[in-house]
Formats: C-alpha cells, structure tokens, sequence
C-alpha cells in the first residue's frame, strides 16, 4: 500500500515537472521588488520575464527606466524551484553592474523584501499601474484603500479553509458536545488525496480538470475515513464521559499523522502553481486582482458552506440533527437513530475537513504531514466563537479570523500575528462566553441554546 502510495505521488512530481514551464509569478514578484530597490527614481517598464537559462532556480527581468539610456537587467536566482521550500528565498541578485555583495542582499532582504509595505509603495512606479497626472493626496489615498482591499480579497481563501473545518467542528459539537480533534489530520490526509488526484491527471494539461479531480478525491477519501473512524471509534464512545472521548480522538490524530508521514516522508511535497495568474478585478490604486485559483478556492468553500446549511435547515436529516441538538432525550422517545445521524454527521464533517485540506494544498502549493496541527486550533476557536452548534456561525467566525490574521501581517510585524489574533480571540470569548451567535445556557436541558439552524 506504502509503495503505490508513492508512486503516485512520483507521477505526480514527474507530471507537473514536465507541465510547468516559465518563471515561477512568484519568484517574479520578488525579482520586481529588487527591481525597484535597484531603481530609487523614474518610472518603469518591464520589457520581459522569463526563466533563467543561467541559474536552475531564477528569474531574469528586463526592463527600461525614465531618464536612462538602454535596456537594463537584473537576475534573481532562489534557493529552490516550484517544488521546494526555497523558492521563496533569495539567494543572489545580478546587475550588468555585478552581483550584490552578501551584506548588500542581506540589507535588501531585511529591509526591503520583508517589509509589508514594500509592494503598495513601489507598485505605482511600474508603467501603467498609476497615473502621473493624478494628485498626490488623491493617489495616496487610492493606493491605501487598494491595498486594503486587496488584503481583504487575500484572505478569503484562507477564511473558507478555516470556515469548512468551523463547520466540521461544529457539526460534531452542537450534537454530541465533544470535540474530535482529529479533523486537523483528516484535513492533511485530504491534501495528500488532493494530491494524489493531481497526480492522475496532470497529463491531460487541463487545469479545470486537475482541480476538479483533486476536490473528488479529497472528499471520497474524507467521507469513507470519517465513516470508518465514526464506526470503530467515536460512536461507540459518544456515551462515555468527555475525558474518554478527546483521548480517543487525540490518539486518532496521532495516528492519521504519522500514517501521512510513513507516506510522504518527513519532507514537505510540492506541487506547481495552478491557475495562478492575476485577473484585474478593479483598477483603482495598484489595483485589485485575484487568481482564477482564489476564486475557485472561494466558491468551492461557499458552495459547501451553503450545501451543508441548506441541509441542515431543509432535510430530513438535518430536522433530525436538531433534534437531537435541542434535546437528546425526547429525540430519542421519538425514534430518531441517534447513531445513525451521529455517523452522517462524521462523514459529512470528515468530508468538510478533508476539502479544507485540499484547499490548503491548492493554495499554498504543498503538503506535509504536519500542517494540521495550527488550522485544528484556528478552526476550533472559530467553531467556539461562532455558537456551539451554529453551523453559520462557524462559518462566519473562521472568515473573521482570516481576515484579522491577513489585516494585521499587512500592517504589524508578521511575527506578533498568532499572539494578537489569539489574544483578540481570548478577550472576545471573555465577553461573549456562548460565542457571537450563540445563545445563553438553557438551565432546563442543561445544553448550549445556539443557532442550531446556522
């Protein structure tokens, strides 16, 4: 089983290496920032992007600048292709002048590259990314709110990552008031499947079909992990006391984690960008893009956000659900199958998870055995946050949490993120114990009143 595992993940790797040509955008991106350092004054014009012959692992941009004679160059060579962890490191930077001595690169990282603020102030200096007859207050003031915007845009794909595994949290929560936390690993087994699918059918050059296969995978592969795992795990222990169920679950984890490192190695996996050309949304300021990835990432969480409310509200199985939800025990005199919706309940939720972290893998380019132990927590405060038990709430919560992560690695130090977002998210249930959405504490039923109905 090990062995096709990794063969499938080789015809992966060896696929998207034979489909990927031309310089990686975002090593482009990076060089453009060094173009810019390199040219304090003038306006200028990109004339060309392309790999490098040169280097394995560069790009080469040519360009023209105002007030200057010729066509200029720069070459920006990385630590690692599209594949690997360093692609987004510079490692050397040449002119027709020489290369950047390592001191120089060092400043020009730590100064300039890793600042936040490089890309909104040097973006109107590109030839046609602003107007020169523009006044200055009014182009300051455009740039500011694009650049905003554009962060708010940035963080939809991660938000609907958080709100699908929310919404997983709190389809088990609101039922059985546990918490499984081995969603943030049913979430990286989703990748590799994701993956995997990738890898069957990256030789038919067609990126609509890839994404499409690797979503099919992940969530097959989600729904029959998560109906094994509810069977011979967690509903048989929905009776037993809390402590019981989150060892259980815990140990789950651990085991689906170490299961996906047998497979993949300790290595991270990864994959060429899909689909990852800006489209111009809005020309205002720098203006506003998003890629046909982001948007794909956002309508495939919209639409299984939407799918899973609408079940909820409008089915059998989703009366159902909330009857149990409200009162266990008069849902039970009525002849609801507890285990039953129980079990459906860990599908549709392992489901949830697995497409999350199919998500992941198309929008962060890898997969690693180790990437679900951060979104677990995110997700699980967001599930809190939003009311126990309301899946729209959830959804919501994990958008907002997004959104404040992006806002503030736009404005703060990228470093300070984690601590503001979850001192935010401390003091924010310190105000509102039963969440933003949800209800008080219903003395009678002893259970969490919330909007069970999302």
């Amino acid at each position: 089983m090990w062995r096709i595992g990794r063969l499938v993940l080789a015809l992966a790797a060896c696929a998207f290496l034979v489909s990927c040509g031309g310089p990686d955008i975002e090593q482009v991106r990076t060089c453009r920032l060094v173009v810019a350092s390199l040219e304090p004054t003038g306006r200028i014009a990109i004339t060309e992007e392309a790999a490098d012959p040169v280097a394995a692992n560069g790009v080469i941009l040519r360009y023209r600048v105002d007030g200057k004679e010729g066509a200029q160059y720069v070459r920006c060579a990385f630590a690692g292709d599209r594949f690997s962890s360093g692609r987004s490191k510079l490692t050397a930077v040449e002119t027709p002048n020489g290369e950047l001595t390592a001191s120089r690169l060092y400043i020009l990282e730590r100064f300039w590259l890793d600042d936040p603020q490089t890309p909104m102030r040097v973006a109107p200096r590109f030839a046609g990314t602003a107007s020169p007859g523009s006044k200055a207050a009014q182009q300051t003031f455009e740039h500011s709110l694009s650049y905003a915007l554009q962060q708010g845009l940035n963080a939809l794909p991660v938000g609907f990552i958080y709100a699908l595994l929310a919404v997983a949290f709190a389809l088990v929560l609101g039922l059985v008031d546990r918490i499984n936390f081995a969603f943030g690993d049913i979430a990286a087994i989703g990748g590799v499947a994701a993956f995997s699918g990738i890898g069957v059918s990256a030789f038919a050059a067609s990126p609509a079909l890839t994404i499409v296969l690797g979503l099919a995978f992940a969530i097959v592969c989600g729904a029959a992990l998560g109906a094994a795992v509810g069977r011979t795990v967690l509903v048989p222990l929905r009776a037993a006391s809390p402590l019981s169920f989150m060892i259980a679950s815990i140990g789950l984890a651990i085991f689906l984690s170490e299961s996906v490192r047998l497979l993949l190695g300790n290595r991270d996996r990864w994959i060429a960008p899909l689909l990852n050309d800006p489209m111009h949304l809005w020309q205002i300021g720098i203006g506003i893009t998003m890629t046909p990835m982001q948007a794909a990432e956002v309508g495939a969480g919209l639409a299984a956000t939407l799918l899973v409310g609408a079940l909820i509200a409008m089915t059998r199985f989703g009366r159902a659900w909330r009857a149990i939800a409200d009162d266990p025990k008069m849902a039970a005199m009525i002849g609801i199958d507890r285990n039953g919706i129980i079990l459906g309940s860990l599908v549709i939720s392992s489901a949830l998870a697995a497409l999350a972290g199919c998500l992941v893998t198309f929008h962060y380019g890898f997969v690693s055995h180790s990437s679900g132990l951060v979104v677990t927590l995110k997700a699980l405060a967001a599930a809190i946050l939003g009311g126990v038990g309301s899946i729209g709430g959830a959804a919501g919560a994990g958008i907002l949490i997004a959104v404040a992560e992006t806002l503030w690695a736009a404005y703060f130090p990228v470093a300070d993120r984690d601590i503001a977002i979850l001192a935010l998210l401390t003091a924010l249930l310190v105000l509102r114990p039963n969440g933003l959405f949800g209800r008080p504490l219903d003395a009678s039923s002893g259970r969490m009143g919330s909007e069970r109905q999302g």
